[in-house]
């Protein structure tokens, strides 16, 4: 089944059987919106009708440590990938997150005089990056972990649907 939307005099066709994996990106996103949220960022998450895709924002906070600023952005680039662990998918998503990510460690090392010897994303061994995974763990198991996540997705998903 497809719905068809008019959108700045575009018709755009959506494919309604797309739903699961809507709802993995929405799982996804959700993940980063909760970590930005709980770290004190104001997240929004936004349905890009033309790309059929979801895309999260967070604006940043003023006067904090550039090295916190670095530690909070690795916890919420890795909150997508943690939502789709504790919920057993896989988008594919998480391959920008890992070069955002890598980044944000690389100067984080760079900033505290650490050596840094990683030329490539996926050398960083998972010590290096442990403690924001910990710590968006805890964020979105605190919020209701699988449930919440999944729930959010369904009530996100609903009304993209019946607005359409």
């Amino acid at each position: 089944m497809s719905v068809e939307i008019i959108k700045d005099d575009e018709s755009i066709v959506i494919d309604t059987d797309s739903y699961p994996a809507e709802r993995s990106i929405a799982i996804h996103e959700i993940g980063h919106c909760l970590c930005a949220a709980n770290l004190g960022y104001h997240a929004e998450m936004v349905f890009d009708v033309l790309n059929r895709n979801f895309r999260t924002s967070w604006c940043p906070k003023d006067s904090i440590p550039e090295i916190q600023k670095l530690e909070e952005y690795a916890t919420i680039y890795l909150g997508g990938h943690i939502a789709e662990r504790i919920c057993g998918i896989e988008t594919g998503g998480f391959l920008n997150d890992q070069l955002q990510l890598f980044e944000a460690i690389r100067d984080i090392h760079k900033m505290t005089g650490m050596d840094f010897p990683y030329t490539r994303v996926l050398e960083i061994p998972f010590e290096i990056y442990k403690p924001y995974h910990s710590k968006g763990v805890k964020i979105i198991m605190a919020a209701g972990g699988k449930e919440a996540l999944e729930g959010y997705a369904d009530q996100l998903l609903s009304k993209i649907h019946s607005s359409r």
